[in-house]
């Protein structure tokens, strides 16, 4: 079939099925905010906890660190991903609390090559606990077509159409891929970690980002976490999607394959291997405190968490 230039960027424009393709970003917005993490600890007995904290990458800028405590505290990595923690270790007399602060530049994000080594990608395309290679997984990957990016758009859709917003049901916000899939619900950790067992299924590397995402306004508080995921091919490296707000703003669903500045990167992956912890200290993913209270985890612990947004006048 001998088909002229025009009519065959039809054809690709109607295979694809969105209404238009997403802009080139010229150049990457970027937003500077001061941000809060506040944690209090309401029980009493020997403390030992891991907070993330954000480090300084390709995307994000992290400077003017302060943690204030009267706890005994170090700061560590762990051993796979290297995320960066605030390790607090000794005796706590509740309550007690800790306050941390930081100053961050985050840069609008497309897609883009690092220096993940033969080693990480194999880790980006095992199981993990809650996110498990699985016959219902091959079976979804199968009916896709495409490879590589081709197949990434195509499974970014299955998931924006295979799944609702929705926290009604007991199971959701685990990250568990086997409910997102069976139940077709749940929140950002549900919605990406489908993406992620499907991708990885089909051999081809994903990641989990979690962190907080800052709305529209110029200050205020965050009530809860947000995430997002990478994949990666050979043409474009990691390609980053935030999948749950494509879903809330259906003009955003074109938006694909970038991420917008007002986010924050506190940690990345899954089963997380905790620095100096136990064999059985592994968190599901990393955004609010794990917190052991004389060597049984905790939950008496409270949090908050603030931002201002950086104007230059």
């Amino acid at each position: 079939m001998n088909l002229k230039p025009y009519a065959l960027k039809l054809l690709i424009f109607l295979l694809w099925g969105c209404s238009h393709q997403p802009q080139e970003i010229i150049e990457p917005k970027s937003a500077t905010f001061e941000f809060n993490y506040n944690v209090e600890f309401t029980e009493s007995g020997y403390l030992k906890a891991w907070i993330p904290i954000p480090q300084t990458n390709q995307h994000q800028i992290v400077s003017n660190l302060s943690i204030d405590t009267e706890l005994n505290m170090y700061i560590a990595k762990d051993d796979i991903y290297r995320n960066t923690f605030i390790v607090l270790d000794g005796q706590v007399m509740a309550p007690q609390s800790v306050d941390i602060s930081y100053t961050f530049t985050r840069k609008e994000t497309q897609s883009y090559y690092d220096q993940t080594n033969e080693k990480m990608f194999a880790v980006y395309t095992a199981e993990m606990d809650l996110v498990p290679r699985d016959e219902r997984f091959e079976r979804i990957s199968s009916a896709l077509s495409g490879e590589g990016e081709q197949f990434g758009r195509n499974l970014y859709r299955y998931v924006l159409d295979h799944m609702d917003y929705d926290t009604s049901e007991a199971g959701w916000g685990l990250g568990d891929a086997i409910y997102a899939s069976d139940s077709a619900k749940g929140n950002c950790t549900d919605y990406h970690s489908l993406f992620n067992a499907i991708s990885r299924t089909h051999g081809m590397p994903a990641r989990f980002n979690i962190g907080f995402s800052m709305d529209d306004t110029t200050e205020g508080d965050i009530s809860d976490y947000h995430c997002w995921t990478e994949y990666h091919t050979e043409e474009k490296g990691w390609i980053p999607l935030d999948i749950i707000k494509a879903d809330d703003s259906p003009e955003k669903v074109d938006y694909y394959g970038y991420l917008d500045e007002r986010r924050i990167m506190l940690s990345v992956g899954r089963d997380i291997r905790l620095p100096n912890g136990a064999p059985s200290d592994v968190a599901n993913f990393s955004v609010y405190p794990y917190v052991k209270i004389d060597g049984k985890v905790s939950e008496s612990f409270t949090t908050s968490f603030s931002f201002k947004e950086v104007i230059d006048e």
